[in-house]
């Protein structure tokens, strides 16, 4: 027995309500059992009940048994003295307000009703990726369907208030924190961590003022120690060539590389290679003025993937890494890293700004840039695809990954629209 079920059955009322009685013999009757209170405090507020013919105000506080009320610390604390009934599944002891009157107590245990318990045991005990993969196709199409869009916005908020933490540690500057932020994506996972050191060691606004590819190149190459030890013998001549450029920008603005060794290339394909990203976001910070204000106008995928069409210096036309000819490379930025870059950045980005500034309908095409995108095919979502589940956008994909990851995976079937209609027979 879960303290969260008893949450559940008292607000819908999924137990027995004949003839109910208080432990002190008292007829109960409950008209209204009160608000939700996410917050400090007793469980439920602005509950109306009578008790004994007497019509009650006010707080209901539940427990699996009512030695928890001591166990949680609640004797003595003012907070509670409004209390007018205490739910529990099992009475151990009587419990008193601070003016020493006894609190009204209802025990659960054998109201409860059986097949109830007995589902929610089954969710929760399953072991199936979906737990309630047997009764999702009898859910009502617009239950899941609301629920997804409210999951969609739940991931998006989560990827923001990561956005939001860095935006405070950069005093506002929302142009830097777009850097970080967009190289940080471009670190294709295994990469991540050394792509954000390196936009943490310049300042965007040095790099823009350069206007010149090479020299932004040299500067984020040499600053993610890619262009060798000072003192090492190169062979590429372009490399070379950047060394030395990097070498004289590092005097000049002051600036100190990354510790070596920090980049990975296992089990990557070349256009994932830290080289090739590392150009990719060069290209980008030199034909790209005021990212903030072009990021939030971004509105549909034929204007996201116009803005993310980079374009390189030739070098890397045919190069993957320094001093390795290959063949003509593929863009600069494909179509995976664009979608990946959007629904972890861009997306999160336009949240921040709406939220910041109060414009809700930055927030609203950031939605219908999310619905515009494909959906994503991912070890995750192939799961689903394998249950008939077939997500037709990426706002759909975000939804079904958040879905797995922060309700399926954790068995949070109660705080789950899904989980509620199963157990409230609503299928």
């Amino acid at each position: 027995m879960r303290e969260d079920f008893l949450h559940f059955v008292w607000q819908y009322q999924q137990f027995n309500t004949r003839s109910l009685t208080t432990t002190q013999g008292h007829p109960l009757t409950i008209l209204r059992v009160g608000k939700l209170n996410s917050h400090a405090g007793p469980d439920f507020y602005e509950a109306h009940l009578i008790l004994d013919d007497v019509r009650w105000i006010g707080q209901v506080e539940i427990h699996l048994t009512t030695s928890d009320w001591l166990k949680h610390g609640h004797a003595g604390n003012l907070h509670y003295n409004n209390v007018i009934l205490h739910v529990v599944y099992e009475e151990t002891i009587k419990i008193y307000r601070t003016d020493g009157s006894e609190i009204p107590c209802l025990v659960l245990k054998d109201r409860i009703f059986p097949n109830l318990s007995l589902l929610f045991s089954q969710l929760i005990t399953h072991k199936d990726k979906l737990p309630c993969s047997f009764h999702w196709p009898h859910v009502s199409p617009l239950v899941k369907r609301k629920w997804l869009e409210t999951l969609t916005v739940e991931r998006i908020e989560a990827k923001t208030a990561v956005l939001k933490d860095h935006y405070t540690l950069l005093n506002g500057d929302w142009e830097q924190l777009a850097f970080q932020r967009l190289a940080y994506n471009m670190g294709l996972i295994v990469n991540t961590e050394p792509f954000l050191q390196v936009a943490r060691s310049i300042d965007i606004k040095k790099l823009q003022r350069l206007q010149n590819l090479f020299q932004i190149e040299a500067i984020l190459f040499g600053q993610a120690n890619l262009l060798g030890e000072e003192e090492e013998i190169l062979t590429d001549e372009y490399q070379i060539k950047l060394k030395v450029e990097y070498l004289f920008q590092k005097q000049k603005h002051d600036i100190t590389p990354i510790p070596s060794g920090q980049w990975r290339y296992m089990r990557m394909r070349p256009s994932g290679f830290p080289e090739k990203r590392m150009a990719a976001l060069a290209g980008f910070i030199f034909q790209t003025e005021h990212l903030k204000s072009k990021i939030i106008a971004l509105k549909n995928k034929s204007e996201l993937f116009s803005f993310f069409d980079i374009r390189t210096s030739l070098y890397w036309k045919n190069h993957f890494r320094f001093g390795k000819i290959s063949a003509q490379t593929s863009a600069a930025a494909g179509h995976d890293l664009i979608q990946r870059i959007a629904i972890n950045f861009v997306i999160p980005f336009q949240f921040l700004f709406s939220e910041i500034y109060q414009l809700p309908n930055v927030k609203e095409h950031a939605i219908d840039l999310l619905n515009d995108l494909e959906a994503e095919d991912n070890l995750l979502i192939r799961d689903w695809k394998k249950m008939g589940i077939i997500p037709i956008s990426a706002a759909e994909s975000q939804s079904l990954i958040h879905l797995k990851n922060e309700y399926c995976d954790k068995r949070r079937c109660l705080s789950c629209s899904i989980g509620h209609a199963i157990l409230r027979g609503n299928t």
